[in-house]
């Protein structure tokens, strides 16, 4: 849902990669994104002045998706702005106390699941792949992309791809020496799950950073690094979602620098 919002917001920011006319009908569409869905194909190739196969172009390129799908990915996104931005008021939606009752045991709830075993079989894939590469969607791929930051820094080949275009074309670089890390609290978001049916034919291994228990279950080259899945339901967006998933990245990367200095 939040998915269609990032790749378009990606590929305006990403102005000087991006088409021109690519960026243009982005940066339209983010701002009539309400009026979209009541909108056919030829109405938004008029309004962006282009043609209706550069709208239908532009859909695969930037959302992976036809002009049907992007208009519902749309109306799914404005119900949560409204749902989000517009609900009702409630002393429940803005308790810091209730933010911080969830918080704490979801960062002990992490912590317990971390276990050494866990963290140093990760190493051990981690130390034997030729490169890495990290997976995310939405809010989860600004913590992929954080990790890939990490691990650069400490002279393992790794990449992250902002836009999903980028993400499908790297497909093509893996091989089987290479480590996959999905990104995922959930582990059920449709452009996760479309990378993960393509990626399995290149027989790598695949690490899951998530809180869906069942995501690599008795899978030879799959394993879970699991986080809490406590969060605060009331809202739409990540909030203790994400800093466990980064404190899941952060506790492989004390493990693995330690594991570095070791060798040395």
């Amino acid at each position: 849902m939040f998915a269609v919002y990032s790749n378009l917001k990606t590929c305006v920011e990403n102005l000087n990669k991006s088409r021109s006319i690519d960026s243009y009908i982005a940066h339209y569409i983010l701002e009539n994104h309400d009026f979209i869905p009541n909108m056919s194909i030829s109405e938004l190739s008029l309004a962006c002045n282009t043609s209706q196969s550069s709208i239908s172009r532009f859909c695969r390129r930037i959302n992976n998706s036809n002009f049907k799908e992007l208009k519902l990915e749309l109306m799914e996104y404005t119900s949560y702005l409204k749902k989000e931005v517009h609900g009702e008021f409630t002393e429940e939606f803005m308790s810091s106390n209730d933010y911080f009752s969830v918080l704490y045991p979801s960062i002990n709830e992490t912590r317990e699941l971390l276990t050494p075993n866990i963290l140093n079989k990760v190493i051990q894939w981690l130390d034997s792949s030729k490169s890495i590469y990290f997976f995310g969607s939405s809010f989860s791929n600004n913590v992929a992309k954080d990790a890939c930051e990490k691990f650069t820094r400490i002279n393992q080949l790794s990449f992250s791809f902002s836009s999903v275009k980028s993400q499908l074309n790297a497909i093509e670089l893996i091989t089987a020496n290479d480590l996959i890390v999905f990104v995922t609290f959930s582990g059920t978001t449709k452009h996760i799950k479309r990378l993960y049916r393509k990626l399995k034919n290149k027989n790598c291994r695949i690490i899951w950073i998530t809180a869906n228990k069942e995501r690599g279950l008795n899978k030879q080259n799959e394993m879970i690094l699991p986080v809490s899945s406590l969060a605060l339901h009331q809202y739409e967006t990540s909030l203790i979602e994400g800093i466990n998933l980064r404190i899941a990245v952060d506790l492989v990367y004390l493990y693995y620098t330690d594991y570095l200095r070791q060798q040395h």
